[in-house]
């Protein structure tokens, strides 16, 4: 209930931080966008925006897309770097290693798809049956705290089973959503450099069926029609948007963004 009050009276804003790179003063902003963010972080920092890059404290990853933006959690640490300025610094000192680092980077993403997945709730879904579906996500919540938010994936320290590269931490593409295999054999090592570690950034972490056209909606379906002696099988709910059953780790190259066939019928949500 919190968190449906702060989502109604922030109007969908998340709250962040941003410093210069002399990080001499930080200041909180909130903004909807990648726009109002760089408009609002620009001004509190007293720089042109057209003068401006933006990377992560944590690690120097460059953020320049409203996409990107959405997946990172809220309070997160930004730096404005004016022309010709470089990010200076290694990981971030609340990461003991590399494995910390890439941990945290696949629960962002994880928590990502939670609050997108919540967010579409809210918009589609009408009364009861929102009410329904909000009550159902509270349990993936608590699922998702009991996983870690699956930080294991990007972890190569992780057992074999649970995470997505090598003990060496490389990861190779699984092609896109339709085929077996990536055919042009891409790899990756983010653990190699914090160049990699940005070019990662590129990788999606990909639905096989997709959340926001056919599972949020055919779930939603799900909690209208469903007879009264059954109720929304959670466990296949969570298990079509934050496990590996339903997500493929693809280089940019092999990303299909075009529609899929549909295959969810809202009567398989029901148990």
């Amino acid at each position: 209930m919190l968190s449906r009050l702060i989502a109604l009276f922030t109007g969908g804003m998340k709250a962040y931080k941003v410093q210069d790179l002399k990080r001499t003063a930080r200041y909180g902003i909130t903004a909807k966008n990648f726009k109002e963010f760089l408009k609002k972080g620009a001004e509190k920092l007293k720089i042109p925006e057209d003068e401006v890059t933006i990377v992560l404290e944590d690690d120097g990853t460059l953020v320049d897309s409203d996409a990107f933006l959405k997946t990172l959690p809220t309070q997160t640490v930004f730096v404005f770097l004016r022309n010709g300025e470089q990010w200076k610094g290694g990981i971030n000192k609340k990461y003991k290693t590399k494995s910390d680092l890439m941990k945290n980077s696949a629960q962002t993403r994880i928590r990502s798809y939670y609050t997108t997945a919540k967010d579409q709730i809210e918009k589609e879904a009408k009364g009861h049956t929102k009410e329904v579906l909000l009550d159902l996500l509270q349990e993936l919540t608590e699922k998702l705290k009991a996983n870690d938010f699956h930080g294991h994936y990007f972890d190569r320290t992780a057992k074999a089973g649970k995470r997505l590269c090598d003990r060496e931490g490389w990861f190779r593409c699984q092609g896109a959503f339709d085929v077996n295999k990536c055919e042009l054999l891409h790899t990756i090592n983010p653990y190699a450099s914090r160049g990699y570690r940005q070019l990662f950034g590129l990788w999606n972490l990909d639905h096989i069926i997709e959340k926001s056209r056919e599972v949020i909606p055919t779930l939603i379906e799900a909690a209208k029609q469903k007879p009264k002696d059954k109720h929304i099988d959670w466990k296949y709910v969570y298990k079509l948007l934050f496990t590996a059953s339903n997500l493929k780790l693809v280089q940019i190259a092999c990303h299909k963004k075009s529609a899929r066939e549909g295959t969810l019928k809202w009567q398989d949500f029901c148990q």
